[in-house]
């Protein structure tokens, strides 16, 4: 017969003997202002306040003149993209904007998964970037089929660079297709 029980136990709480030693780490140390600073103080401005009774059209465009605030206050898109640390602070702050919705979503997307993968695969020294560190252009990351969801291995489109068309996409059957569409910018 198995009881269940409210009843916890845990084991006891290491005793911290340097509670600035733990903030340090924590909190990024001697780095904290660098790595933090520029998004504290940008999230804190009445500009990124939530604003209620917005339709979902609304918000995503919210979102993208958002975006383009943290790359306007970023200064290089690069190096934001190229700076884990600078990186990882961008969404702790961009989490809290608005109920942690569009923003660090499209942050997500054009730093990490496109900015980033292109920079960790050639970047700029092989192809010209500037529209994207620029915002001219937003970058764009689909990985999803009605067959496969997010299970990239299973995954049976593939896309071809043409120089002259731009991406073409080709997809063998039906439950290939992919389910969503890029983030519109």
């Amino acid at each position: 017969m198995t009881l269940l029980t409210s009843e916890v136990h845990l084991p006891p709480l290491p005793e911290i003997e340097d509670h600035g030693e733990l903030t340090r780490l924590l909190f990024d140390g001697d780095d904290r202002e660098r790595v933090h600073g520029m998004w504290r103080e940008l999230v804190a401005k009445d500009t990124f306040r939530h604003r209620p009774g917005l339709g979902a059209a609304e918000r995503a465009a919210l979102s993208y003149e958002w975006l383009r605030l943290v790359n306007d206050t970023a200064g290089d898109a690069e190096r934001l993209a190229d700076d884990p640390r600078l990186l990882a602070a961008l969404h702790e702050w961009a989490a809290i904007v608005d109920g942690g919705g569009g923003l660090c979503t499209v942050a997500s997307i054009h730093y990490n998964l496109f900015l980033g993968s292109l920079l960790d695969h050639g970047g700029s020294g092989s192809r010209d970037l500037s529209d994207f560190t620029a915002l001219r252009r937003t970058g764009t990351f689909l990985c999803t089929e009605l067959d496969h969801g997010n299970d990239a291995s299973a995954l049976e489109t593939t896309a071809e660079l043409d120089p002259v068309t731009g991406v073409s996409c080709s997809t063998p059957r039906t439950r290939a297709r992919r389910s969503s569409c890029p983030t519109p910018a």
